[in-house]
């Protein structure tokens, strides 16, 4: 499911509209949007050019034309809520499973509810939550997620709805939603081998990973706006890093109980490495410490049971 060829055939199709509309109405005066082509081949409406950029290493630019808001594209969205006050809620995105019939639901906005401990604001400034949400320890966040709710059917294993709209409870990321996200069979585990607009540009173009990172209305491109990614994170002993550079998520596997320690799935605008700086990185990195201020994005998944006997 990769964007430019979805998005092409959206461009065509819409050009084609207007042009015959355009041809129907030409008795009329109507006012329509105007519709150019460039001299570079992006399609200009109204004036406007319908590209984004990504500024890659050593100078190199990642250009993309065409954006269309990724509800136009096939997305579904929902809702979860918080069960001690569901009035607190957050707008899901439903995920396909790349290797079966069924799907989960993931928050692309970060969990903002505050705890009386093992969560903090960035640097403490309460002035932040809004934009980026909270920081929570492995161990809070994992209780946490449990008490985020969205309403989702219950199947049979033969995919039957059993029932319409059961409360389910939220979890952290696994890496097979990680996968699923980024639309991938693999993920490094360091940012030399990790997922990057570099090597994998046309990856790049996962709606589902896109709007992850960006959002429903700000999926354009424009890594300036990833507030809800680049989190940044709270080190183990109450220092703050990677503000608008850097997004942390728990993840629920990965564990290492003597060391206390959980995966974290990190998207980052700029990392170095050895040889390399890689610009736009998403990798599962090794194993982080629990006491780590991190972000939490639950997962919904519906319940399949065994059919009933006769």
């Amino acid at each position: 499911m990769k964007k430019y060829f979805i998005l092409l055939k959206a461009a065509i199709v819409m050009f084609a509209a207007f042009t015959l509309y355009s041809c129907e109405k030409e008795t009329e005066t109507v006012s329509q949007s105007v519709i150019e082509q460039s001299t570079d081949s992006i399609l200009t409406i109204n004036g406007k050019r319908m590209e984004w950029k990504f500024n890659l290493k050593n100078g190199n630019k990642l250009s993309k034309g065409f954006h269309m808001n990724t509800s136009d594209l096939g997305l579904e969205f929902g809702t979860a809520y918080y069960t001690q006050d569901p009035s607190k809620r957050y707008t899901t995105m439903k995920v396909r499973r790349r290797n079966s019939e069924r799907y989960f639901y993931i928050m692309i906005e970060n969990l903002d509810i505050e705890l009386d401990t093992a969560c903090w604001a960035y640097k403490n400034d309460e002035s932040y939550v809004s934009k980026y949400g909270r920081m929570y320890t492995w161990n809070s966040g994992h209780a946490l997620a449990k008490k985020i709710n969205m309403k989702l059917p219950v199947y049979d294993t033969d995919g039957n709805v059993i029932a319409k709209s059961v409360g389910t409870p939220g979890r952290l990321l696994n890496t097979e939603d990680v996968l699923d996200i980024i639309e991938a069979e693999t993920i490094g585990n360091l940012p030399t081998c990790g997922y990057h607009a570099e090597s994998d540009y046309e990856k790049w173009g996962s709606f589902y990973f896109d709007t992850f990172v960006f959002g429903v209305e700000d999926a354009d491109g424009d890594l300036s706006k990833g507030h809800s990614v680049l989190s940044g994170n709270r080190l183990g002993g109450g220092g703050y890093t990677g503000l608008n550079k850097a997004g942390y998520y728990w993840m629920d596997d990965g564990v290492d109980f003597i060391k206390k320690a959980h995966y974290e799935f990190r998207f980052a605008k700029e990392t170095h490495t050895e040889t390399d700086v890689l610009n736009y990185s998403a990798f599962i990195n090794s194993l982080a410490a629990n006491s780590f201020g991190h972000t939490i994005r639950c997962v919904f998944e519906p319940r399949y049971v065994n059919k009933k006997k006769n």
